[in-house]
């Protein structure tokens, strides 16, 4: 069984009012809608901390799902993790902030098909070396027993940017236990070690090798050239190094 989390975020201490992620959570209804998944699932609404209001109840009418209190200070993350522990261990979850949208039908099949030839790991839309390399903490695909056996507990922000970014991340734990981590991109599903060389992808060119997106996308494309420039440096440091040049030059080798 497959599950897809999506964060309706509430009023939590220093965090924007729930009245910022409305138009977020209309866009996500919307794309989830006009591109379907292409693969089975359950799609579960995160009412972190009353965000699921009424209002929102009517975004989503006609839109089969289910509703799951969240009530941790560990933002999304705490929320994803939360709904994890309550699925059986060999049930699949991917996660969704409350920016995430879509651009394209059959995302969660390219992720399914990704997981069918590759096996038991960590799967992403997008990945940056920003801080360090890392799956991003939105559109991550993997199976609950994995969130079950990842044994940082995230119950505030700090906590939060930990599971996604550093050496206690989700994506090195996996690496460190001999888990396989990909990301799935349109074009390809490569190991994460490959991701940062690939054209189009997450703050690269014009982001069309991309299955789900967010508000760092958006940001992205909405930029100036040098800001572009800028969010794609900090998310690629090394790629303009000497031995981030000869990476490409394997890479590509080894596309061809």
């Amino acid at each position: 069984m497959i599950h897809l989390t999506f964060i309706i975020a509430g009023q939590m201490p220093k965090a924007p009012p729930p009245s910022t992620y409305v138009d977020a959570a209309k866009r996500f209804a919307e794309s989830y809608s006009q591109f379907p998944a292409g693969e089975d699932h359950e799609l579960i609404l995160v009412d972190s901390h009353g965000g699921y209001t009424p209002e929102i109840q009517n975004i989503f009418e006609g839109i089969s799902h289910k509703v799951v209190p969240y009530a941790g200070l560990g933002w999304d993350i705490g929320a994803h993790l939360h709904v994890a522990s309550q699925l059986p261990s060999s049930d699949w979850i991917m996660c969704f902030s409350s920016w995430g949208h879509f651009r394209r039908g059959g995302w969660l099949s390219a992720f399914e098909s990704a997981r069918q030839v590759h096996g038991d790991g960590l799967y992403g839309s997008t990945a940056s070396w920003e801080h360090s390399r890392h799956i991003r903490g939105t559109g991550f695909f993997i199976r609950c027993g994995l969130l079950h056996e990842y044994p940082v507990a995230v119950n505030s922000r700090e906590e939060s940017f930990s599971f996604e970014v550093g050496p206690k991340s989700l994506t090195e734990w996996c690496l460190k236990n001999k888990y396989g981590v990909w990301v799935v991109m349109p074009e390809k599903t490569v190991s994460l070690r490959r991701a940062e060389f690939l054209k189009n992808g997450f703050r690269q060119g014009d982001q069309t090798n991309i299955w789900t997106f967010d508000k760092h996308t958006d940001l992205f494309e909405k930029g100036t050239l040098q800001e572009q420039k800028e969010l794609t440096l900090r998310s690629y440091p090394s790629t303009n190094t000497v031995v981030g040049n000869g990476r490409r030059l394997l890479s590509c080798l080894l596309d061809n």
